[in-house]
């Protein structure tokens, strides 16, 4: 199943010298992300820029034209930082979620990028109203909420900009396993000195149990889900060869983006939650109501329970579909290591672990006809739940 967006467009308007947005492809915007992969692909990037320490890298001509219109732009996002005083003080970013943020050498459209502290509740709307004073000082005319109605569209900014932006921190969330990340808000425009620019911003719905951190007090309660902190993340570049990254947003009313967001839920909260029995139908209960506030689901989604208490499947129906999909057959088979050559299962990655990579919103995998009692995780049949 892809998620990915409309094909790349020209941007009707690019400067002499700019380089094609077909040459970055559809890196951009909100396209799966191989969570596990992504580490060891900026390390290959370090050790690449290591091994040529002393070598200065080539530029392109086209690259070198505009490189001086982005650092003005750059050096009048640092001055007007101010703005933002949320967040930390901004650094380079290469290879980011989202915007490309390539290699300076490479593009003009370097990123700069600044975080906030971790809070113990959300802030989208003190984060917002800060990144959105922020864009308009820096020339910032439209945006991009993706709600429903709006995916793959930017938007003249209004006085429902504000609303659109918590909304998007709030909805949607896909899972990368440790933690939740919002789709991202985009906000662009035209610099003083003519540079176009983009704005990035998303919220991290961090999972209790980090890297070598386990809750001195873990939740035990079905009918809760542990607490959990939040964080926000904000990149900007210019705008000469980026694609517009809104353009790639998925259609998140495809019933099978629905779905696979559902076990993407599962798998999270089954990491996050460790204490209480996978199968427990309170909890599974619990994990659905959240993942229809926060996707928005406004269909039926419920635990269904076997003879022996435990709950393996979810029936789900919308207008355009209506299954019955597993959520694992056994603690053993989400325990097992995926194929993706990490040393770990499901329940220790938080995610669906489907096939050869470990990737977000790949968890709905194939349909099943038979009357066998349990399935894999993933496996769905048609109808309800029997």
């Amino acid at each position: 199943m892809s998620d990915q967006g409309p094909e790349n467009k020209e941007p009707k308007h690019r400067p002499d010298g700019s380089v094609s947005g077909k040459t970055v492809g559809k890196v951009v915007g909100f396209s799966c992300l191989a969570t596990l992969i992504i580490p060891i692909v900026m390390f290959y990037g370090l050790v690449q820029s290591t091994s040529k320490l002393g070598e200065a890298p080539e530029v392109a001509p086209s690259v070198s034209a505009l490189s001086g219109l982005a650092e003005e732009y750059k050096q009048q996002v640092k001055d007007n930082s101010d703005l933002i005083p949320s967040f930390g003080e901004f650094t380079n970013a290469v290879f980011a979620r989202g915007l490309p943020c390539l290699e300076s050498q490479d593009s003009p459209d370097s990123c700069l990028l600044a975080e906030t502290k971790s809070y113990k509740t959300e802030q989208a709307s003190k984060i917002c109203d800060e990144v959105i004073a922020l864009g308009k000082k820096l020339g910032a005319t439209q945006d991009s909420t993706p709600t429903m109605s709006f995916v793959g569209s930017m938007w003249d900014l209004s006085e429902d900009s504000r609303n659109g932006c918590i909304e998007t921190m709030q909805s949607y969330p896909r899972s990368i396993g440790w933690a939740f990340l919002s789709p991202s808000y985009y906000l662009q425009g035209e610099a003083s000195n003519g540079a176009p620019f983009a704005i990035q911003l998303y919220q991290e719905q961090l999972s209790p149990y980090t890297a070598g951190n386990v809750p001195a007090n873990p939740n035990t309660d079905p009918n809760s889900l542990a607490a959990e902190s939040y964080s926000y993340t904000i990149l900007t570049s210019t705008n000469y060869d980026t694609p517009d990254p809104w353009e790639t947003l998925p259609q998140y009313s495809d019933p099978n983006i629905q779905v696979a967001a559902l076990l993407d839920t599962v798998a999270y909260y089954r990491r996050s939650n460790p204490e209480i029995p996978i199968f427990d139908p309170v909890f599974v209960n619990t994990m659905i109501k959240e993942y229809k506030r926060s996707f928005r689901f406004e269909g039926e989604a419920e635990a269904f329970v076997s003879p022996n208490g435990e709950a393996h499947y979810i029936h789900f129906k919308d207008p355009a579909l209506e299954i019955c999909v597993s959520i694992g057959a056994s603690r053993a088979e989400l325990e097992a290591p995926t194929e993706s050559g990490f040393d770990m299962g499901m329940l220790e990655t938080g995610l669906p672990g489907k096939g050869e990579q470990l990737i977000e919103l790949s968890g709905l995998r194939y349909k099943v006809y038979d009357d066998e009692p349990l399935h894999p995780f993933g496996y769905y049949k048609s109808g309800s739940c029997k």
